[in-house]
């Protein structure tokens, strides 16, 4: 999906890296069990005082991305956010970060990538 073979797996305490063999094959995965839409309604309110507090055009370093999971959030370096039910998951993707289209929030493999990790949860 995202044209890179993994072929290291490196799990911790809050979730697991995935390296390639080359630069720029890197993505981390984590999860949050319990607790995932307290976390996503802190991210929610810390947006809206940041878009209300700084001058009109101003743009907070995340953004709100519509129609993944129940809300979701990606920053500036491709790291999303998702809230499912309860359960959060974070997919930092700062080396897929490249937009096709300069309008579109995310990239179409990351869409295509939580969508998929929503599917399993």
């Amino acid at each position: 999906m995202l044209g890179v073979t993994f072929t290291h797996a490196t799990e911790d305490t809050t979730g697991c890296t995935y390296k390639g063999d080359n630069a720029r094959e890197w993505v981390r995965v984590e999860v949050l069990w319990t607790g995932g839409r307290r976390a996503l309604q802190q991210r929610a309110t810390a947006y809206e005082t940041l878009t209300k507090s700084n001058p009109k055009g101003w743009i907070p370093p995340f953004q709100p991305v519509p129609g993944l999971g129940d809300a979701a959030f990606v920053n500036l370096v491709n790291a999303v956010q998702v809230e499912k039910g309860d359960i959060a998951f974070t997919l930092d993707l700062r080396y897929f970060h490249d937009l096709p289209d300069p309008n579109a929030l995310v990239p179409d493999s990351t869409t295509l990538l939580v969508n998929r990790a929503l599917d399993r949860l």
